[in-house]
């Protein structure tokens, strides 16, 4: 039985656009769509090609994993929060690492761009419907069932936009808006479509009342006018469509009175104080004095996987998850399990930056959406929650091995008994634009 390469991308775009789109929900679809793509890929290429920084992730997140754990089962930590930690860290890694072998090949970049050109758009107009409903008084149940959080809530100055499916454009947004001048992304998804999904976005991001998005909308903005535009007149265009485009929310947000200055400042300020306009204490300041104290009990190898802290609990229900990321890892892991997490994140970094150096304006792209992420992780736990949400880890990872071509993933790869050797030594983005050249 021969599957073709193009099937396989077909389920990959798929897959890519559900996880994107639907994070979080219709679960059993997107783990049949996985061990489709997987078999489907055991029988294309007879064999199973590892790249070498694919392998070099695992391990190193192997580690971090397999030491929080054991502690977790050392001091008697509760099951469930052992478990939990078990199913994010090494189940739903291992399934991506299946998934990268399966996918990493030239063919699968423009499909990957497609589905996050389409998701993008899904997730702006989901959102953009979702506001103006609320805004108008009217509920559509149907948009509520399309996401795992849908909520939304109106306060002065301001709305706050509780979807799930928008934190996906933490990752989207600055990938998408840097490659706003980049040709090759041009001939696969169309610059009028990419510039006119990219401008949805930023309005859906703006109306969420979301601190995290609005930084990482300004960043992607700030990273294409000073990295990825070089010619002065570019510059002078960019600068001035981003004046019309301030201008203008500027008079639709006092004409609707959906949000004012005053109301967003407001709720910038909130992200840093301790006591919030509303008279609340800030969690966020509360739970990092906790996980603090208690990782200085256990320095080294932390407190465990499920480790909880008696007297604090964000969750009742799950008393072993905090919103702080990184404190979290360094409670239950320690110095020691640090020190491997950040490794296998540095790995994605170096891939990243090798990617800028073949291919500067995808490669910066994917450099800048990856420092986004690594940031927004740190105030809510995002490629540690859930399958769907590790894609922010290996989405980068997955382009920045396919913009560096086949001449460098030859070099780097281990290739088991078996399998079939990689044909040609042309960068991906190279061939793309031969493409576009000849009018392919």
């Amino acid at each position: 039985m021969k599957i073709s390469n193009k099937t396989v991308n077909v389920i990959w775009g798929i897959l890519l656009f559900s996880i994107l789109a639907f994070p979080r929900i219709f679960q059993f679809v997107k783990i049949f769509l996985c061990l489709l793509l997987i078999a489907a890929n055991l029988v294309t290429r007879r064999g199973i090609t590892l790249w070498k920084p694919v392998v070099c992730f695992t391990v190193l997140w192997m580690v971090y994993s397999a030491l929080a754990i054991a502690f977790g089962i050392l001091y008697g930590n509760p099951a469930a929060g052992i478990y939990a930690f078990f199913r994010v860290n090494v189940v739903n890694v291992l399934l991506f690492f299946a998934l990268m072998v399966s996918i990493c090949r030239e063919e699968a970049y423009e499909a990957t761009f497609k589905a996050i050109l389409c998701a993008t758009l899904f997730i702006a107009v989901y959102n953009l419907t979702f506001i103006a409903c609320g805004f108008l008084g009217t509920s559509i149940p149907f948009l509520e069932k399309l996401d795992a959080t849908a909520r939304l809530q109106f306060h002065e100055g301001y709305s706050h936009v509780v979807t799930t499916n928008l934190s996906m454009t933490i990752l989207l947004f600055p990938l998408l808006v840097m490659l706003i001048n980049e040709s090759g992304t041009h001939a696969i998804v169309g610059k009028r479509a990419l510039i006119g999904t990219t401008v949805l976005c930023a309005a859906a991001m703006v109306l969420s009342g979301r601190r995290i998005l609005w930084l990482c909308l300004v960043l992607g903005v700030f990273a294409l006018f000073f990295i990825n535009t070089r010619r002065i007149e570019d510059q002078m265009k960019l600068l001035v469509i981003g004046v019309l485009v301030l201008v203008a929310g500027i008079l639709f947000a006092e004409k609707t009175g959906m949000l004012s200055i005053s109301g967003l400042i407001a709720r910038f300020k909130d992200a840093f104080a301790s006591i919030d306009q509303n008279g609340t204490e800030n969690e966020r300041l509360v739970q990092a004095k906790y996980l603090i104290e208690w990782f200085k009990k256990e320095p080294f190898f932390g407190n465990g996987a499920g480790a909880v802290i008696p007297g604090f609990a964000r969750s009742t229900k799950e008393p072993w998850n905090f919103e702080l990321s990184y404190h979290e890892m360094l409670f239950q892991s320690g110095l020691i399990g640090a020190f491997f997490y950040f490794l296998s994140l540095a790995v994605i970094f170096v891939e990243s930056i090798q990617a800028a150096q073949v291919d500067r304006l995808v490669g910066s792209a994917i450099l800048v959406a990856y420092v986004c992420v690594l940031g927004a992780n740190g105030t809510n736990p995002y490629y540690s929650s859930s399958f769907d949400f590790m894609i922010f880890l290996f989405l980068p990872f997955m382009l920045a091995e396919l913009v560096q071509g086949r001449e460098n993933s030859i070099r780097n790869e281990t290739v088991f008994e078996g399998a079939r050797p990689l044909q040609g030594a042309i960068p991906v983005r190279q061939a793309y634009i031969e493409k576009q050249q000849k009018g392919i």
